[in-house]
């Protein structure tokens, strides 16, 4: 993870680098954008933390195989669970664990082990809340 802050370009050049060596696949079919969206007008100018533009690839990569799990629950359990197993592997990776620790296991716990159980509600929560750049690229 890159230290200090940079502008909005930054980050996004911090995004394409990391893609090039992105550890975990993507779903068959899905593609990550070329470069994050654009910056809001509102925050036109503020600093991000460097590693922000690996954080993003992170959720972006969640989201695709939170939609796998989502859409093949009823109708493809085995492809759903074979989805959430893919998820599940790269909710290790150091990387990702860097930008998203669980040191009590609560995201672990509420939404992958329910998940596992066959209660897909809190996964359809996050898919739901932090999944927007994701579907607006997937339209």
């Amino acid at each position: 993870m890159g230290s200090g802050f940079g502008t909005w370009d930054q980050v996004n050049s911090e995004y394409r680098e990391y893609l090039t060596r992105f550890p975990s696949p993507l779903p068959g079919g899905k593609v990550f954008p070329p470069d994050l969206p654009s910056e809001s007008p509102d925050e036109s100018g503020a600093s991000y933390q460097m590693g922000y533009g690996e954080a993003l690839a992170y959720v972006y990569w969640g989201c695709a195989w939170q939609d796998v799990v989502i859409r093949n629950q009823k109708a493809d359990p085995k492809a759903a669970a074979s989805a959430l197993s893919q998820y599940v592997e790269g909710l290790s990776d150091p990387v990702y664990l860097e930008h998203f620790p669980d040191p009590d296991k609560a995201f672990q716990r509420d939404v992958v082990d329910r998940a596992k159980l066959g209660d897909f509600s809190r996964l359809r929560e996050v898919f739901e809340s932090d999944c927007d750049w994701y579907r607006s690229w997937q339209r």
